[in-house]
């Protein structure tokens, strides 16, 4: 495949677009996407990049990041690891890094922010212009023209009946690859302590093992299942609705990160604060990941990370950078090699500690 910085090319289709939009009482539009761009239009190669600094105003360099800010990271079925970054989204093959420059129709580059596959192997990234669709050859943005809620996207899931459902600063809403649908969950109220938050605002949406769809929300935790949507957690120790998000272990117990309230995890049908060693109850805990393995990875806000499995505590650190890294995720690759990415870039674990990945690696 040959690289270009060349301008993008946008392929418009003649079509009309329907005017009826899938914001609100559960309206639908037939999506007719006008952006579309051919992998080799959008493609550049990292070393072809000016240095990617998490701070513009150091002269020095600083490691030629993958990004300034990494906020999610995913392994497909054939192996890429994919990065959405404040940078757009890039890819690593095995062999070389590339960026692909999604613009809208007024040129503007995407902000990506979070990556999933569907079954049929086609990439989904949402983005501050549009949901993106990656088949291999051809990306395609959707945008509010097409149908889409709206065009600030920050949770994305998919279903095995092949819906992506998709959740943004207007709420929530699926397609089906030819329809939006809004999908109505219930106000919540804009979080005050957050930078970007409003009342309908979506964080994450979670497909768990049985069936369920979780949304994350400024409103509450809610589970949709047998088409009944339920708020979930009001007779628990929950003492707040500003959700972050929601995994499942290998048990199928689920955790729920809240945003200023700690972690709790689902007992019966209720949900318990979650204090793990008692040596942590006064940090400021986050459930990251749940390993294959079935340890509980927890950040503490940038310092360092904890592995709690049973009665045993592991702490890691990381290099300089490591201390002001601000951790969006962490991540299991296939190999089992755990990444944390965020603010300040790409870390994955070597040994006991947390070592800086950038555009040449080490991969």
């Amino acid at each position: 495949m040959k690289a270009s910085n060349s301008s993008v090319t946008i392929l418009l289709q003649l079509l009309l677009v329907s005017t009826i939009s899938c914001q609100g009482n559960g309206k639908n539009n037939i999506a007719d996407p006008k952006l579309v761009y051919h992998i080799d239009s959008v493609s550049q190669w990292a070393d072809t990049l000016p240095e990617f600094k998490n701070d513009p105003h150091i002269k020095e360099t600083q490691g030629n990041q993958i990004s300034g800010v990494v906020r999610m990271m995913y392994q497909d079925k054939s192996g890429n690891l994919w990065f959405a970054t404040q940078n757009g989204l890039s890819r690593y093959d095995g062999t070389s890094l590339l960026y692909f420059d999604i613009q809208n129709e007024r040129h503007k580059s995407s902000t990506v922010k979070t990556i999933v596959e569907d079954k049929e192997g086609v990439i989904w990234a949402g983005s501050s212009t549009g949901l993106i669709k990656f088949d291999g050859t051809y990306f395609t943005l959707y945008t509010e023209n097409d149908g889409l809620l709206s065009n600030d996207i920050w949770a994305l899931e998919t279903t095995e009946d092949g819906l992506v459902w998709i959740g943004t600063v207007k709420g929530a809403c699926t397609f089906d690859g030819t329809v939006f649908s809004a999908f109505e969950l219930p106000k919540g109220i804009k979080d005050p302590r957050r930078g970007v938050s409003t009342a309908e605002m979506v964080h994450n949406i979670f497909a768990d093992n049985q069936g369920g769809v979780w949304f994350a929300t400024n409103a509450g935790l809610f589970v949709y299942r047998n088409d009944e949507l339920t708020k979930s957690g009001e007779n628990s120790e929950m003492q707040t609705n500003f959700i972050g998000s929601v995994l499942q272990d290998s048990d199928g117990m689920l955790w729920v990160n809240t945003f200023h309230d700690g972690v709790y995890i689902e007992q019966g049908d209720s949900f318990k604060r979650y204090l793990g060693d008692t040596n942590l109850i006064a940090l400021p805990l986050e459930v990251r990941l749940i390993d294959q393995k079935g340890g509980i990875w927890l950040s503490t806000q940038g310092e360092r990370m904890i592995r709690y499995h049973g009665n045993k505590t592991d702490s890691y650190t990381g290099d300089g950078r490591f201390e002001k890294h601000l951790p969006f995720q962490l991540y299991e690759d296939r190999s089992g090699r755990i990444w944390s990415v965020g603010l300040y870039g790409a870390y994955r674990l070597e040994g006991d500690t947390f070592i800086n990945v950038n555009r040449r690696g080490p991969w």
